[in-house]
């Protein structure tokens, strides 16, 4: 814009127009992961969705560690929505921590009640960590309340089969 303005003003004397931009000076960027003090909610929302893509790309890649540490950001902020806070939770089941997978989980279902995949999410892990009980008890509860998920209703299925309760199945 300074730059056509000077054009029509004052014809070929580029002199004056390399002075005037020889002062403009920029802030330098902030360094650095923002604060969560200086972001108000719908500027965390966007901040959660940014890594929350940042971390689907890496898991795509194969690249676990990496997308748990995108997926945690929103977390860390704490406002995460159920979304991320699935993709948290698997990832971090990936990376072999089981463990924290699961209480992670048992914390965001206290935020988010009635969150079925969030709860799915949570039996699937167990049946991973080998608590096959655990697993079916919550998936049968789901399914009890109206739970719709093909592929959790196959697995669970498919637990029952393999304790040997085929009636149940």
């Amino acid at each position: 814009l300074l730059a056509a303005w000077f054009d029509k003003k004052h014809e070929s004397r580029t002199d004056l127009l390399d002075e005037v931009l020889d002062r403009v000076h920029f802030a330098p960027p902030p360094v650095g992961q923002p604060r969560r003090t200086e972001m108000n909610d719908r500027a965390l929302i966007r901040h959660g969705m940014v890594c929350n893509e940042i971390g689907l790309w890496h898991d795509r890649r194969g690249e676990s560690e990496a997308a748990r540490e995108w997926f945690g950001r929103p977390v860390e902020f704490g406002k995460p929505d159920p979304v991320v806070a699935l993709n948290y939770a698997e990832t971090t089941a990936r990376v072999g921590k089981t463990d924290a997978a699961l209480t992670f989980l048992d914390e965001q279902i206290a935020k988010f009640p009635g969150h079925a995949k969030l709860v799915s999410k949570r039996a699937e892990i167990q049946l991973q960590s080998g608590n096959s009980e655990s697993a079916t008890k919550g998936l049968a509860a789901l399914f009890e309340k109206g739970f719709r998920d093909d592929a959790q209703f196959a697995g669970y299925i498919d637990m029952l089969c393999e304790k040997g309760d085929t009636t149940a199945a």
